[in-house]
């Protein structure tokens, strides 16, 4: 479903059409988005990014709606494999000895830091990204399209809490909670439906 098709479908639901829910339901949708992107990792908000290290160079941008690490590694330009670096709190990678061998990194105001720094070297990073924002110019991504229940029940959700209706509340927040189970269980086979690994002896 898309951003107008999810919208009125909430409304339908709602039984609501008066110009205050209508005019705030942009503001329900960022409210609805925040919670997903506290709340919810699966593999569709997992993504890759390329940043290609300088000499000398400690920190790095965040990429473009960074919601978690899930992996950093770091590799020459024409390996297929590299290390793995590894976490270290800000205040350990103060105190860590460069002669240790290992790369670290740590998140420091919205910056990646390596160190020791590396130069002209691939570092790749494996992270959870926010949701895309619905809007008329944007009006799908992957939640809004697998599963578009989510967004109108947490909308519903919104509705209600506007005009403060606990009842109502209380029964979207169910539907929607069973939702995400079914969303994490659902990832969590598509993550581990293959079959088992094996070692061949001999």
């Amino acid at each position: 479903m898309n951003y107008t098709e999810i919208i009125n479908t909430a409304l339908q639901y709602s039984d609501r059409e008066d110009a205050d829910i209508v005019n705030n339901m942009d503001s329900f949708l960022r409210v609805v988005e925040s919670r997903i992107n506290r709340n919810v990792r699966v593999m569709q908000m997992s993504t890759r990014s390329i940043v290609l290290t300088v000499e000398d160079q400690h920190y790095f941008g965040l990429p473009k709606l960074f919601a978690g690490i899930r992996d950093i590694e770091i590799r020459n330009k024409d390996a297929i494999k590299g290390e793995t670096c590894v976490y270290a709190s800000p205040e350990q990678m103060n105190n860590h000895s460069a002669d240790s061998g290992r790369i670290y990194y740590t998140i420091v105001a919205n910056q990646i830091q390596i160190s020791p720094p590396q130069d002209d070297k691939v570092l790749e990073i494996v992270y959870y990204q926010r949701l895309t924002p619905l809007s008329e110019s944007d009006n799908n991504n992957w939640l809004s399209e697998r599963y578009p229940d989510c967004y109108i029940f947490a909308l519903l959700v919104e509705i209600e809490a506007f005009v403060k209706n606990m009842e109502g509340i209380q029964m979207w927040e169910q539907r929607l909670q069973a939702t995400i189970s079914e969303l994490r269980d659902e990832d969590s086979t598509d993550r581990w439906s293959g079959t088992a690994m094996t070692i061949k002896l001999g």
